[in-house]
């Protein structure tokens, strides 16, 4: 959706292969994953 699009977006500007990435890999839909740091309890 149009959070997916959101991070594809970044990602292109991080890195522009993954263009190249993603029109060898169609009609496949490329995983965007997020990540997040997990606070270690004190």
């Amino acid at each position: 959706g149009e959070e997916r699009a959101r991070y594809w977006n970044l990602a292109l500007e991080y890195y522009k292969g993954y263009a190249l990435y993603e029109e060898r890999a169609a009609p496949r839909k490329i995983s965007v994953w997020i990540l997040e740091p997990i606070v270690a309890p004190s």
